[in-house]
């Protein structure tokens, strides 16, 4: 926002009071200043000769510009030991940390500026105390005409004017920015006032008016900007804070006053971005925003807090059933396709979380990580539904933040795990491959579920972080790896269908398998099948790539909520890797494995049987030409370290 105070000539800085130091100027100020960047400004050294009576007029213009007073004065300053004298103008400004500030606007000040200044830049005039004009100087005419007989002509009504003029009749000076009716339209002034005699009733009113519309309308476009998210127009998390405020202190006064806070994140919307792209993304924010504003209602507050979260705030809804009707109804419009923009597939849902004034919290910051943290609760539950905060939903979602916070610092410090479990041929009883699976124990957070932490590292966009990671590794321990099981051994990694909607990353994936002096058929990539059927008409999925570089890539939970048989031919995979759930009664399923097994070979595809725990089981499948297996079985995933110590084994085993 200060980068447009640059196109002002006057000299503008803001002051630290308490520190004594500049935050920031200008280029006009740091000519003032005679410094050659921000930074020679920011370290100049004010405090050492500042003296006592000037540290204490700052101060008392910090307090003042706490209450939105401005001040005005004909200041001297000595840059570098040369006087500049320059009409100043002070008023307030905050610091992120919250702390007050002064910002300074300084115009230098020579005889012919004094001549102008007191000519025609202040605008003079003499009022009764009952607001008719007296008199005025010629630029009162010029901005105001010549037919203003009292203070009620400049002002929007007379309610305003008797308000005005009742502090003006006060006995101390009065300052306020006001806007005024001029020729060229409604105008912002700095109005200051004194009476001509104090105490007494015939007592006449002097003003001064000096026209600041350039620089308060520019005030309150920075402060709109301040308040407002520039995509959607609505408010952003600053501007929801105010106004929340306003209903809190509301509240205090209002006996029974309740309001509802609805957390609203949108499911899926990473995957929008993309697949279709940020621009498109956007439209889609647009298009969210203008469903979401046809619930709004008078006293209805609507805000976008952050990428793909909004927060829905309205008054008065002390009956629950009000509330989730109004949810189920965005829910439902928020579901609906987006047409017009990127055709007529449903891709978005969401998930609402509620908190309620005064029952879940008094407080702004307690009121909405409670609404966050019951919409947590409601992705957990599957998503695309509302859930009211209950106590002891603030747990799991403080363990997902304290999750987030320490995953980027996990991986680049090296502190996760890769188990491996083998994928057995049985016909030769030799491991064929291993599985990589992430493992994650924190000192503080204790067993990290790798679920969990890829869930996490989706919502966070840094799940290709996290993948490229695992990559990394199970590939630099597969050298490792063939020295105890021979040079045929593949690896098996898995990805997320985010991951795999990320433009470059078949790329990125070949160049991992060339850095560590592999080929491509060496490493299996699997993805699950809800994923390949996703993204089967997806032209930026990653996974057609993949194969085409010579990358095998596996489907794996086969089997699993989709009609993945009638699918089979058109995805681009050579392996099939079939759901667990068929091995725990595999006598029952043995039709459908008999089918999956036939079709697989049919188009020429290799299948792998998880989940297998017996011997009885491994038998039975074997028998329906599984013969690639995988399960605690044949070995629960492990370390490479324990590998390592079970090396003469395993040479016995190939010899």
């Amino acid at each position: 926002m200060l980068s447009v105070y640059q196109t002002l000539k006057s000299a503008i800085w803001i002051f630290d009071v308490d520190n004594s130091t500049m935050v920031w100027g200008n280029q006009a100020a740091l000519d003032f200043w005679g410094e050659p960047d921000l930074t020679s400004l920011q370290d100049r050294d004010f405090k050492t000769n500042m003296s006592e009576a000037t540290r204490q007029t700052l101060t008392a213009y910090k307090d003042g510009v706490y209450n939105n007073d401005t001040y005005q004065e004909i200041w001297s300053f000595i840059p570098n030991g040369v006087e500049i004298t320059a009409f100043s103008q002070f008023s307030r400004y905050q610091l992120e940390d919250g702390r007050m500030a002064l910002l300074v606007e300084a115009f230098r000040v020579n005889d012919e500026f004094q001549r102008q200044y007191l000519s025609k830049t202040i605008i003079v005039a003499t009022l009764t105390q009952s607001g008719d004009l007296i008199s005025s100087n010629p630029t009162f005419a010029n901005e105001f005409g010549l037919n203003i007989k009292n203070i009620e002509q400049l002002c929007d009504n007379k309610g305003t004017a008797l308000n005005l003029l009742s502090k003006m009749k006060r006995d101390e000076p009065f300052f306020d920015d006001i806007i005024l009716k001029s020729l060229a339209g409604e105008q912002w002034y700095r109005l200051q006032t004194t009476l001509s005699n104090k105490g007494k009733v015939d007592s006449s009113i002097l003003i001064q008016l000096h026209n600041v519309n350039e620089r308060k309308s520019l005030e309150v476009s920075l402060r709109k900007q301040a308040l407002t998210d520039p995509l959607t127009q609505l408010l952003n998390r600053r501007g929801l804070t105010e106004k929340l405020s306003d209903l809190i202190h509301r509240g205090k006064s209002l006996p029974n006053y309740n309001f509802a806070l609805l957390c609203i994140d949108l499911d899926g919307f990473k995957m929008v971005n993309d697949s279709f792209g940020h621009d498109m993304g956007d439209k889609v924010l647009l298009e969210v925003t203008k469903r979401l504003l046809s619930h709004c209602t008078n006293g209805s507050i609507l805000s976008r807090f952050g990428g793909d979260e909004f927060i829905f705030c309205i008054e008065g809804v002390s009956e629950k059933a009000h509330v989730i009707n109004l949810c189920n109804q965005i829910l439902k419009d928020l579901s609906a396709p987006f047409e017009q923009i990127i055709g007529g597939q449903s891709i978005l849902s969401a998930s609402i979380g509620i908190a309620q004034y005064p029952y879940n919290g008094k407080d702004i910051n307690l009121l909405i990580s409670r609404a966050d943290a019951a919409m947590f609760n409601a992705k957990q539950k599957g998503k695309n539904r509302c859930t009211f905060y209950q106590p002891g939903m603030d747990v799991a979602l403080k363990r997902v933040s304290d999750i987030s916070n320490r995953l980027m610092t996990a991986i680049k410090e090296d502190e996760l795990q890769v188990f491996y479990q083998p994928i057995t041929d049985v016909s030769s009883n030799k491991v064929v491959a291993f599985e990589a699976l992430l493992r994650w124990f924190d000192d503080e957070l204790g067993y990290i579920n790798p679920e969990e932490a890829v869930k996490i590292a989706e919502n966070m966009g840094s799940i290709d972080c996290l993948e490229y990671w695992v990559l990394n590794r199970a590939l630099s321990d597969l050298s490792e790896f063939r020295l105890f099981f021979g040079e045929e051994l593949k690896m098996s990694v898995n990805m997320s269908g985010m991951h795999m909607n990320q433009e470059g990353a078949a790329e990125k994936v070949s160049n991992i398998i060339q850095s560590h002096s592999l080929r491509p058929n060496d490493l299996t990539i699997e993805l699950t099948e809800g994923v390949l059927v996703d993204n089967i008409h997806n032209a930026k999925c990653q996974a057609k790539e993949l194969v085409s570089q010579g990358i095998n890539l596996s489907i794996d939970d086969f089997g699993t909520g989709y009609s993945s048989l009638a699918y089979l031919h058109k995805m681009p995979a050579k392996t099939v890797k079939v759901d667990k759930a068929f091995v725990e009664d595999a006598t029952s399923h043995s039709t459908t494995l008999k089918c999956i097994k036939t079709i697989a070979n049919e188009f020429h595809m290799n299948c792998i049987i998880e989940g297998i725990e017996s011997a009885e089981q491994s038998e039975l499948l074997a028998s329906l030409g599984y013969v690639l297996q995988q399960g605690y079985y044949f070995g629960k995933p492990q370390s490479l370290n324990y590998y390592r110590a079970q090396e003469e084994s395993f040479n016995n085993s190939l010899s």
